[in-house]
């Protein structure tokens, strides 16, 4: 036996033993590779500034900190992705990795295959040239790895997101806090006496823009022949999908002030009835479903600017601060069309009273109430 074929025997064998062990109990085992994960995920950030960086503002550590935490999650979210492919690849395979019964069928297969790749390694050089067999060994290998490491990578990341979301809440407090001095509240509550007025005004008018949007929709359908014509009639079995969900407004996902924000009354004197997504100024703002604009109110260099949207379903939608409208009242907008660009800089056009920096202000309201709007908006 060469030396080549001494090598591969012995990697066949330790790969046989991985199987071996895998099969007795495929979700306890933890490779090294797992092992690095969790300490990973319990050393990784355990300071938010090192030892040898000089000392600075609470503020400055804490943003620090934020910037580092968004990389660690992007990192954590790039591997969670690739492990998720390779689940998925197996699944369209006909293997579910996730299913235990599967898993474990999956595993004694590639073991009996690799057991009888033992028997040509010593005869027959000519099967295990190249990488094709240590390939098929790590792919095995990394295969049922996948599921326990993906779950591992989860974990962290939703503690990661927690962390980061602690962060801005403190981040936004101190900034709030900083501004608080020359805030006008008597304005500011007019304004969101304003808004609720348009809020309320909009109810009895979302039964005729929900059959406005319907007959649309089934035009559309009518022009591209996918539905029959009737003169003078609209289908009402046609049913508009609205399923419940909404778009998001903007391409960022960073919230700085969550809804109902508990500091926002101490702040403004308001309370906070939606969410604010942190975005430049200036940043495109997309309708996040179809609608018909019920208020484009632009409150000038000094005042308030937003956005009120009517959708199907008893929704509405507000976008605040807007830096620019693109839109105009009783438009019909379709979802992801632009309506303006955000704001929010104070001293800024369209800004207002109630802000500390550069973002949108959304909110979603429900049979005329203001609802979380993370309960609706998809997760990624």
């Amino acid at each position: 036996m060469t030396h080549k074929q001494k090598n591969i025997l012995i990697i066949t064998i330790l790969a046989i033993c991985a199987f071996a062990a895998a099969s007795k109990n495929i979700h306890a085992m933890l490779t090294a590779s797992e092992r690095y994960l969790v300490y990973d995920r319990t050393q990784k950030l355990a300071a938010p500034v090192s030892a040898e960086v000089p000392v600075v503002s609470p503020r400055r550590s804490r943003e620090l900190h934020m910037a580092q935490l968004a990389r660690e999650k992007r990192r954590v979210r790039l591997e969670l992705a690739l492990k998720h492919r390779t689940i998925d690849a197996y699944k369209e395979q006909g293997v579910d990795l996730t299913d235990i019964e599967e898993a474990e069928a999956f595993v004694q297969k590639e073991g009996k295959a690799l057991r009888g790749l033992v028997k040509d390694v010593v005869i027959n050089d000519e099967r295990v040239r190249g990488r094709s067999f240590y390939g098929r060994i790590f792919r095995a290998l990394k295969a049922i790895r996948a599921p326990r490491e993906a779950q591992i990578l989860s974990d962290r990341h939703a503690e990661l997101t927690d962390s980061y979301q602690r962060l801005q809440r403190s981040q936004y407090v101190m900034n709030s806090s900083m501004h608080s001095s020359g805030i006008d509240k008597e304005e500011i509550l007019r304004v969101r006496a304003e808004v609720d007025a348009d809020i309320e005004s909009l109810q009895s008018e979302l039964e005729r823009i929900d059959a406005r949007i319907r007959r649309q929709a089934e035009r559309r359908l009518i022009d591209m022949g996918l539905r029959g014509s009737r003169s003078g009639e609209y289908s009402k079995e046609y049913e508009f999908e609205i399923d419940g969900s909404i778009s998001w407004p903007v391409y960022s996902r960073r919230i700085t002030a969550g809804f109902r924000e508990p500091s926002y009354v101490g702040v403004f004197g308001v309370p906070h009835k939606g969410m604010d997504i942190a975005v430049p100024q200036g940043t495109p703002v997309y309708s996040a479903a179809d609608g018909v604009v019920y208020t484009a109110r632009n409150g000038g260099a000094t005042g308030y600017s937003y956005v009120l949207i009517g959708h199907r379903g008893g929704f509405a939608t507000l976008y605040g601060h807007l830096s620019h409208l693109s839109v105009t009242k009783g438009q019909d907008v379709t979802r992801g069309q632009m309506i303006g660009l955000s704001g929010g800089t104070p001293g800024t056009s369209g800004a207002g009273g109630m802000t500390t920096g550069a973002h949108l202000h959304l909110e979603v309201i429900d049979g005329g109430v203001q609802v979380n709007p993370l309960n609706i908006l998809p997760r990624s």
